[in-house]
């Protein structure tokens, strides 16, 4: 059985963030497929201006003319499959345990696991 969940552009930044950067075979393949689906196309990255700084990736939400950029607020709906939800459970378990959750995951966090 397959999870439908809706991802922000801040949410498809930070996902990586939920999945382990090494494992096995089959846990890197899985890590690869997710990666595939929350994709930003380098166009929309460029639309919305995406840029590295000192406060981590950014990017633009209004035009210089201070209108709105509807794709930055826009979600995207991504099926993920049981093992690719297993997998985000399962490090989301690790880094609960080593204490290292940050208050930014949070509301991805509960995505995942259907709490919102």
């Amino acid at each position: 059985m397959s999870k439908k969940i809706a991802l922000t552009i801040k949410d498809r930044v930070l996902i990586a963030k939920l999945l382990p950067s090494r494992g096995d075979i089959l846990s890197m393949r899985i890590k690869q497929e997710i990666c595939k689906k929350i994709e930003i196309s380098a166009e929309l990255m460029s639309k919305l201006n995406f840029r590295a700084d000192s406060d981590g990736i950014n990017w633009d939400t209004k035009t210089k003319t201070g209108e709105d950029i509807p794709e930055a607020s826009k979600a995207i709906l991504v099926e993920f499959s049981n093992a690719e939800i297993s997998l985000f459970e399962s490090h989301i378990d690790t880094l609960d345990k080593q204490k290292a959750i940050s208050v930014e995951l949070l509301s991805l966090i509960d995505k995942i696991k259907g709490i919102s």
